[in-house]
């Protein structure tokens, strides 16, 4: 019976531990409070832009949160994310999840906290793709993504009510995190276990 209760903790031990597949926040998720990417919905009082950023992940699992450096410039207090693939040839590819957060967002070029999307039953990210995420804001609505503060680039994704475009740019700031597949939980736990009862003898 104790080594059941064992086996189950270490099961339980492993699958709360996230791993991070993306980051590039500062130390003390630190960003670029000063700039960042323009999000603007259909009708704004700007015009349509939609923008993204390409990351290579660094963990397998499946995506469990997502935070991101984000403000509210005017209009409803909605932010929406979505992951995609790459399709091969650094460009977006097919739509693997979409989240969207109400008055999650404090005032534009302020120290806010990373808005934080919980996810369940995230897409399952496998190390060594590449991925992107893409940031919108709702129609007449208008929202800033902050850059990273650490010098980070890499490919950048903005549709401006046209056909989409990559360059390299300054990338927004923000984190994926994943959660361990259960096979990989699993055997983590049985090894653990193991272990634990060759010590013993």
């Amino acid at each position: 019976m104790r080594s059941i209760t064992v086996s189950a903790l270490l099961v339980l031990a492993a699958a709360a531990n996230a791993e991070i597949a993306f980051n590039n926040f500062g130390p003390g998720d630190t960003y670029n409070v000063a700039q960042g990417w323009r999000l603007e919905g259909d009708g704004s009082v700007f015009e349509d832009f939609v923008q993204g950023d390409q990351f290579t992940s660094a963990a397998t699992g499946a995506v469990t949160r997502i935070s991101l450096a984000a403000g509210l410039t005017v209009g409803p207090n909605v932010l929406t994310i979505t992951l995609y693939a790459d399709n091969g040839m650094d460009f977006v590819g097919t739509q693997l999840g979409q989240w969207t957060l109400n008055d999650a967002l404090g005032n534009q070029f302020e120290p806010n906290p990373p808005v934080v999307f919980d996810i369940t039953g995230g897409p399952r990210l496998v190390a060594g793709q590449k991925y992107w995420l893409v940031a919108n804001a709702p129609a007449l609505g208008a929202s800033v993504w902050n850059w990273n503060s650490i010098g980070d680039t890499g490919n950048h994704y903005v549709f401006n009510g046209g056909v989409g475009a990559v360059t390299t740019e300054t990338r927004g700031a923000f984190r994926v995190e994943v959660v361990p597949e259960p096979a990989t939980i699993l055997a983590l736990g049985a090894g653990l276990l193991a272990l634990a009862r060759r010590r013993r003898k």
